[in-house]
């Protein structure tokens, strides 16, 4: 069985998270050519160093979600650590496409044949 390979549907991504889940998004996102950016509220999220080393120009915000910069986004990302019913990530009023980590594979690309 191959997968075929489809150019995302999303040339913008935010991924809010930075543990195991949102620094494999990220990974794969950039990969796929996506200009994806990071936020995660902790001041030191476990992957950071990691992302830095493998894709140093994927931005990283830390502290407080900044919802604003979402507004050019075709994508937010979010890990299984944050709650998708609690402020700031809160899937009634968020302002772009909303997807838990694991949707992003699925989603992202073609067809299996």
């Amino acid at each position: 069985m191959a997968i075929k390979a489809n150019a995302p549907p999303w040339r913008r991504a935010t991924v809010f998270g930075l543990g195991a889940s949102g620094y494999s998004s990220a990974c794969y996102l950039a990969q796929l050519g996506v200009a994806v950016s990071v936020q995660d509220s902790r001041e030191r999220p476990p992957y950071r160093v990691a992302l830095g080393r493998e894709w140093p120009d994927v931005p990283v915000s830390c502290g407080e979600f900044n919802l604003s910069s979402l507004e050019a986004e075709d994508l937010a990302v979010v890990s299984p650590g944050i709650a998708l019913s609690q402020p700031p990530v809160n899937t009634e009023t968020f302002p772009v496409g909303l997807w838990e980590s694991a949707e992003i594979r699925f989603n992202a690309t073609g067809n299996v044949s």
